[in-house]
């Protein structure tokens, strides 16, 4: 009998863990806040664990799971809802990534934006962040 109670209990937390609606936008904005850029830019084993989380290669931590849920609506709505600060950090996270791990950049290209039209869209962004010293 407690083989059955344990066996439910566990199926019971598999469904909850498995059934969790995704957070808000804005709900993730909150954890992507808390994360301090500087230590991640400057560990490439940290950038190539998001970047196997968001592509759906290897589990995510909370941060990770934040970033794959919101990064196709941050982009949808040009981040609408993000502080000019944060705006900042997604540019110097763009061109960091871009300048210095260009491999991980374009799978996460690829992964995310199978037909280019995010590519497109942001090209003229993009280029402007590369070519401007201050970030």
């Amino acid at each position: 009998m407690n083989r059955w109670c344990m066996l439910f209990i566990v199926l019971v937390v598999v469904a909850a863990v498995l059934g969790a609606p995704k957070k808000s936008f804005e709900e993730n904005l909150k954890v992507l806040r808390k994360i301090d850029i500087n230590t991640v830019l400057n560990n490439g084993r940290i950038i190539k664990s998001y970047v196997d989380c968001v592509t759906g290669k290897k589990r995510c931590t909370a941060e990770g799971t934040a970033l794959k849920e919101s990064w196709k609506e941050g982009l949808d709505k040009e981040c609408d809802a993000c502080e000019e600060e944060e705006k900042k950090k997604i540019k110097k996270i763009a061109k960091h990534i871009y300048t210095h791990y260009r491999p991980l950049y374009d799978e996460l290209a690829a992964a995310l934006d199978k037909d280019g039209k995010l590519q497109e869209r942001y090209k003229a962004y993009i280029d402007e962040i590369l070519n401007d010293p201050t970030i």
